[in-house]
């Protein structure tokens, strides 16, 4: 897969092809969000590069469709733009960084055609995807069986069972780690999976298994201290 990342900053080395797009995002042809979706697609905060209006920073593809970024790292978006004023400070100084919840995404890609989107992942974590799963191709979640049944390593968030799917692979090791120590004797039943966000939405919307509703996406370090912080600006 060449990122998103990638395409726009060649883009923008031989050509003025980024430009203020008007409109909406696509996700193709998907369900409205269900509540139970709602509430596991909320608490993702997702970040978008627009210009004051608030109208966002869009790529043309080779196909001639309009693209725009949806990154998992506030970092990063803000990396993307400071790079940027090297070249063009003007163009970079009408930028911002918007933070969304995945699901007000998800909302924008139902309810209008005009733009295509893609995520950019966290740095670093589409090359740990491509260790476990060479041809990987998506933004990656990252989750573990165990046990003869081969079940989902589970954990308990407000005396709730749920299955963890990380935005962070150093997390799920983490994880793997002390279910381990735990249980000895199930250490090589363990088994690492990489799961493509786009299809976890995907499925979630179009699939009515009970299982699913247990699934937390479980925040980057960075995102979960962005969110801290917005929590203690609130009065």
């Amino acid at each position: 897969m060449k990122p998103l990342l990638v395409r726009w900053t060649a883009t923008i080395g031989l050509s003025l092809g980024i430009f203020f797009g008007s409109g909406g995002l696509n996700l193709q042809a998907l369900a409205l969000p269900s509540e139970e979706v709602e509430r596991i697609l909320s608490p993702v905060p997702v970040f978008m590069i627009t210009d004051g209006e608030g109208k966002p920073l869009t790529a043309s593809r080779d196909e001639g469709e309009t693209v725009t970024g949806v990154f998992l790292s506030r970092g990063e978006a803000q990396s993307f733009i400071s790079d940027l004023g090297r070249n063009q400070p003007e163009l970079a100084g009408q930028l911002q960084v918007l933070t969304l919840s995945l699901i007000q995404v998800v909302r924008q890609a139902r309810a209008q055609d005009a733009i295509w989107f893609e995520f950019v992942p966290i740095p670093g974590q589409f090359e740990a995807a491509q260790g476990i799963q060479r041809d990987f191709q998506g933004t990656p979640l990252f989750a573990a069986k165990a046990g003869v049944e081969g079940g989902y390593l589970s954990i308990t968030v407000n005396d709730r069972r749920a299955i963890p799917f990380f935005f962070e692979k150093q997390k799920l090791d983490n994880l793997v780690d002390r279910f381990t120590r735990q249980n000895p004797d199930q250490a090589n039943t363990v088994e690492i999976q990489v799961i493509p966000l786009e299809q976890v939405i995907s499925t979630l919307e179009n699939s009515q298994e009970d299982t699913l509703r247990q699934i937390v996406l479980v925040l980057s370090d960075e995102s979960l201290q962005y969110v801290r912080s917005l929590q203690e600006q609130t009065p």
